[in-house]
């Protein structure tokens, strides 16, 4: 087995086992535990909530790594052909579950990187919501929604930042204790990549009118992690979502969105 086969099985392993031992459902779980999760949720819903409104007239949508359809609900009324796609069997099976009442979607379990039977030049529009993260040679993973999406579609990714004040923090842990064990978590992670490289490799795919936009602002890490700085991490993101990214905001973005229109 080789590297990218390896990263992959891990990633579906981590999540099929986390899935299962959950005493709770996993979007509870992910987005819900804290203040900081709760807030970090509505910020996300800001900028999915915005892609949808880009979207609109899309009908053919391949969403990426869709989890357990955590953001799903929110455009699925809008589009007649729907494909959803993840590595982990648990998380298909929730997805499924999530959305039992509609019937014009279609699942489909397997490594993006991988699977060939997609078809090509087909979809308006393929959303990918933090996913991204995980996926080994991320050129050739933008490349291929590029060859997927009709001239026209577009591609939206959501996706962890590097350049993240607390991401840089932790690199630099694990830098100074290599010879210690790392959580399975945060190993899988480790292919976290700046938006300036996402954007990059946009451009080279061939996608026109590229955008990089913050979608979380915050820290878990004082003076931010506390209910003022939690408030005005907040408030400034409900001002600047749907401006570019610059140096400021890229600083203090957990995450991210790229994304781009195939000519």
């Amino acid at each position: 087995m080789n590297r990218k086969d390896e990263s992959s099985e891990i990633v579906k392993n981590y999540y099929n086992e986390t899935l299962r031992g959950l005493p709770t459902d996993y979007i509870s779980w992910r987005w819900g535990e804290t203040e900081i999760k709760r807030s970090h949720y509505k910020q996300t819903e800001r900028t999915i909530l915005r892609v949808c409104e880009l979207m609109k007239g899309c009908k053919s949508v391949l969403e990426v790594g869709c989890g357990p359809a955590v953001w799903t609900p929110y455009y699925i009324d809008h589009v007649t052909d729907l494909t959803l796609l993840d590595i982990s069997e648990e998380m298909l099976s929730r997805a499924q579950d999530r959305l039992k009442a509609y019937d014009r979607v279609t699942y489909r379990c397997g490594d993006f990187a991988k699977i060939e039977s997609l078809p090509r030049g087909q979809y308006d529009a393929i959303l990918s919501v933090r996913a991204f993260e995980y996926m080994e040679n991320k050129p050739h993973i933008i490349e291929k929604c590029f060859s997927l999406l009709r001239p026209g579609g577009r591609l939206y990714i959501i996706t962890k930042n590097r350049e993240w004040c607390d991401l840089k923090r932790e690199l630099r842990s694990r830098e100074m204790n290599l010879s210690s064990t790392h959580p399975v978590g945060e190993v899988i992670q480790n292919n976290v990549v700046s938006w300036r490289d996402i954007l990059s490799w946009f451009t080279q795919a061939g996608f026109v009118q590229t955008e990089a936009n913050p979608v979380i602002l915050g820290s878990y890490y004082p003076p931010l992690n506390y209910r003022v700085g939690q408030i005005l991490c907040d408030q400034v993101q409900r001002m600047v979502y749907s401006h570019d990214m610059n140096r400021w905001w890229s600083y203090f973005s957990e995450s991210c969105l790229i994304s781009g229109i195939k000519q």
